[in-house]
């Protein structure tokens, strides 16, 4: 498409220039694009599927996600929740297709901590 601008001088009549136009690049270096969600309380909700993973959902400032983890990595939850009353998970994972009011998180791996409190 070949879009002209006219440009205004004075004294003359107007010139029509061509307009030059940007194609869009893409850029060569690729990036991983990673979602992460911090929890400190067992989900409300969780099923046990029949390959023994577990589905779950959580609700991050709205936005519903559909996990699915591995047995090892949901008993690692668990033991960090029995040990500790502060504790804290972060599941990280890739995104995956949209689902209403949401998005399935893929791939997902889970990292606890227990933190400490001191009273004074």
């Amino acid at each position: 498409m070949n879009a002209t601008r006219p440009v205004l001088t004075l004294g003359t009549k107007s010139k029509r220039i061509p307009q030059k136009e940007t194609p869009t690049k893409i850029p060569r270096i690729k990036g991983k694009m990673e979602v992460s969600v911090k929890i400190n309380a067992l989900p409300n909700w969780v099923e046990t599927l029949e390959n023994n993973q577990h589905h779950l959902c959580l609700n991050a400032n709205g936005q519903l996600l559909d996990i699915k983890l591995r047995h090892k990595a949901w008993q690692k939850v668990i033991k960090a929740n029995e040990e500790n009353p502060h504790w804290g998970a972060n599941f990280t994972g890739q995104l995956g297709q949209r689902i209403e009011n949401g998005f399935e998180l893929k791939n997902v791996g889970v990292q606890t901590s227990i933190t400490t409190r001191i009273t004074f």
